[in-house]
């Protein structure tokens, strides 16, 4: 896009740009996500009912998701003492 249409263009940044678009060209058809399979499985679980209010496509994903709420959820039970004595003594 050329002056007046709001882009402007940097040339320092173009030598980084120019490896990333190259990157992004090489990984395709690589990379771990398909497309299609994950298309596939939003039309699948928008059929179900009812359907989960999450969905995380990929294994790496999935990995990481699970990985990180588990280790919420460890955190937060190691302070349950605390937490449940937070609240007014029972009468």
């Amino acid at each position: 896009m050329g002056a007046g249409t709001g882009w402007e263009t940097i040339t320092d940044y173009q030598p980084m740009l120019e490896q990333v678009r190259a990157a992004m060209i090489d990984q395709d058809g690589k990379q771990p996500g398909d497309p299609r399979r994950g298309a596939r499985a939003v039309v699948e679980v928008m059929d179900q009912d009812p359907p989960p209010q999450r969905l995380v496509l990929g294994a790496a994903a999935f990995d990481a998701v699970t990985g990180t709420l588990e280790h919420t959820l460890a955190d937060i039970r190691a302070g349950e003492t605390l937490s449940r004595g937070a609240d007014f003594p029972a009468q």
